[in-house]
Order: structure tokens, then sequence, then C-alpha cells
């Protein structure tokens, strides 16, 4: 993709784009939605892109599914950018130039991020950093490394997220940046969460939610609330994981983060899946999907799906449980949600379990397990290998059960995940 696009080119470009996609039919939905809304298909400014992006988007879904729709109106927004680059060339500027320039650059990856193009993302970061860089704009360039630090961790390169992420902090501390000084707090912290550092987690977690609360940001107190939360979820302090989710809720429901309003619910179902209240977790569960389909979020949808198929697994309907989970794994499969996918088979296998479906249950653990060594995260490997220790047991075979005991223990050395060894030496009495 070239650095810029004419602004005279973006009907083309819009086109091409709809036409790869969907053929004659993609181009008649984009002449009749210009047409909708005043806007020449043969001229699109681009001033008209980011409301016929949307508009396209929610006229797509319904034919080519909400991925493929989120996608194109990523897309068409790109090409904003872009072409916004383009008009940039022609200021004579360089000092003017580069300011802007670095703006754009990190409005260029923040939407290859969104596609998980990460690639181009990282690119695109780089070089906003070294615009801002060039014309002394800390701010952007702190922004610029944490971009990078959130790609690194969406990879599981949780070495390089930290470097990122550390960079971006001193950086952020040096000009008094409060507001990135926060987000690379939290994303130390979620490094720390992912590699089960939980005290280092919680400890980073704090100072990114003392942060938000001075500034009253809203958007990333609740979010960090969230993600400290999770942190004594791990640890097996349920009921202050709650308060802080229930907290975030409260906080988020004046924001229109839709996204974290359903991880908030979501985790406070998770909390009542946890002390065996599964009904009350069902509400939390449908509270998190009527908040992720106002905005089409197909991972919080995914999440709320699965996750409510435990409560009926555990309400005896072990076939809507299967039912609800392989539907939510079909959504995680498209948008490549491997910690979901991690979740989802090993609940998946749980439930064939249930069914002393024994082969097909081997085989979900065996994908669950496939999609939790891809995260590089000890407590998803954990999970996975309780059930698989447990599925063992239940078959009488206690041999291979003490293999994955075996193994269980490699993985949980020096995490500080209590209630994780408390299960391995659970199972280990029962051999």
């Amino acid at each position: 993709m070239p650095d810029y696009i004419n602004p005279m080119a973006l009907s083309v470009e819009i086109r091409s784009l709809l036409q790869k996609e969907m053929g004659d039919m993609g181009v008649l939905t984009l002449k009749k939605q210009c047409l909708d809304m005043g806007i020449n298909p043969d001229n699109i400014k681009i001033g008209d892109i980011p409301r016929l992006a949307r508009a396209l988007a929610r006229a797509l879904a319904p034919m080519v599914g909400q991925d493929r729709a989120k996608a194109m109106e990523r897309q068409i927004l790109r090409y904003k950018f872009l072409a916004e680059l383009g008009e940039l060339q022609k200021t004579t500027d360089p000092n003017v130039r580069a300011r802007r320039e670095a703006l754009l650059f990190l409005n260029l990856a923040g939407v290859s991020k969104v596609l998980k193009e990460w690639d181009e993302a990282k690119k695109q970061y780089k070089k906003a950093a070294e615009a801002a860089r060039k014309t002394n704009q800390p701010v952007l360039e702190a922004e610029a490394y944490r971009g990078l630090g959130h790609i690194a961790r969406e990879q599981h390169l949780w070495e390089e997220a930290e470097r990122w992420f550390k960079k971006a902090q001193s950086i952020s501390a040096s000009v008094g940046d409060n507001v990135g000084l926060a987000d690379a707090s939290r994303g130390l912290g979620l490094v720390g969460w992912y590699t089960g550092r939980f005290e280092e987690a919680k400890k980073l977690l704090k100072e990114a939610v003392e942060i938000a609360r001075k500034i009253k940001d809203k958007s990333l107190l609740g979010t960090a609330l969230i993600d400290l939360g999770n942190v004594y979820n791990e640890k097996g302090n349920l009921d202050r994981a709650f308060e802080l989710y229930r907290e975030a809720s409260e906080i988020l429901k004046e924001t229109d983060n839709h996204e974290e309003l359903a991880r908030a619910y979501n985790n406070m179902g998770d909390v009542m899946l946890q002390k065996k209240e599964w009904k009350q977790a069902i509400e939390y569960f449908q509270e998190c999907k009527k908040e992720a389909e106002k905005i089409l979020s197909d991972m919080m949808t995914s999440w709320a799906t699965f996750n409510m198929a435990e409560a009926y697994l555990n309400l005896g309907e072990v076939d809507k449980c299967i039912e609800l989970t392989q539907k939510a794994i079909a959504t995680l499969k498209l948008i490549e949600d491997v910690r979901g996918l991690s979740a989802a088979y090993k609940l998946l296998g749980d439930a064939f379990v249930a069914r002393k479906k024994w082969k097909e249950a081997q085989e979900a653990l065996e994908e669950a397990m496939k999609y939790a060594k891809e995260t590089r995260s000890p407590h998803y490997e954990a999970r996975t290998l309780i059930s698989m220790a447990n599925m063992e047991l239940k078959r009488g075979r206690k041999k291979e059960a003490a293999r994955y005991v075996e193994e269980l223990k490699k993985v949980l050395k020096g995490v500080d995940a209590k209630e994780l060894v408390a299960q391995a030496e659970e199972l280990e009495e029962k051999l």
C-alpha cells in the first residue's frame, strides 16, 4: 500500500475495494449509500469518509457478516488518513509536515492494529515515533511506543512489550504526561498478569488506577480497574475482584466505551461462576452480550456466549453448553482470538467429559492446549492441564493423569497463583 493516496483517487480506491470484496453488489451498495447521504460517488471527499464508512458497514453486515463489514469500514478509514498524508505532501514547511505526520501515522497504525495487520501497524507506529521525535512531540512519541507495546502484547511477545512500555513510561514521566504514564503502567501490569507475576502486576495496575483517578479519565480508569480486578481474581480474592469490576461498570456507564463495559459485566459473571451462582452468572453474561451487540463486538459477544455455556454446563444442560460453545468457537476463529479459543475449547472438552465422550474431549482439550501455548501465559496452560488430568481420573487412568499433574507442577513453578496450585495439590492427592 502506498504511503499516501491522492484525494482525487479516493472514489476509485473505495469502489475498487468493494468491487474486490463483493463484486457489483458492493459497488451498487456504495452508490446507494452515497446517494442517500448526498455524496457524489464519483467525487468522495476526505470529510465524507467517516460517516460513509459507518453507513457502508451497517449496510454490508447482513450480506457479508460483521467481521468483513467492519474490516472494510477500517480499510475505508485508512484511505482517509492516506489521503490526508497525500494532502500533507503539498505543505512546504517540513516542521509543520512532520508534526502532522506524527498524528496521521498514529491513526494509520491504529487502523492496522484493529485489522490485526501487525507488521503494517508496527511500521506506522515507528514512523510516528520518528516524526514526533524530530519535531519534539514527546507525548506523541510515547503514544507510538505504547502502541508498539500493545501490539507486542497482542502477539504474546512479552519481553518486547515490556521494553516498549518502559520506554514510553520513561518519556511520559519526564514530561508530566499523566495519560501516557497511566497507560504505560497499565501495559506493564498486563504483561505481569499474562506472565504470572501477579504481585508486580497489582502494583503497576494500582499506579495506573491512581493516575486515572487523579486526571479523571473515566474510560482509562474503568479499564484499569477491570485489569486490577483480574489480578485479584487470579489470586483467588473473588470479593475484591467483584468490587473492582462493579466499580468499573458504574464508571464506564458514564462513557461510550461499550467494549470495556461489556468486559466488566463478563468478569462479574466469571466471579459468579467461581462462586457457583450459576443463574446470577448468566444474568451478567447477558448484560455483557447486550453491551457487546451495541457495537458489534464479536470478541465480547463470543466470550459472553461460552462463559454462559459454562453456567449451563453446571446447571446440567450439557447439550446447550456444547451448542453455545461451538457457536462461540466459530466466531473466535474468525477474529483469531487465541485466549478465547483456549478457554472455549477447554470448556468444550469439559462438556464432552460430562457426556463421557472421551475421544471428542481429548481432541477439544488438545486444541485448548495448542492455543494456551500460543498465549505464552502459564495460567492458561495450567487450567487446560487441570481439565486433562480430571478427564483421565474420570476414565480411571491414574497413570495418564499423573503425567498431566507433573506437567502442571512445572508450569506453575514460580507462578503466584494459589488457587491453581491448590487445585494441583488436590489432584495429586487423588492419584
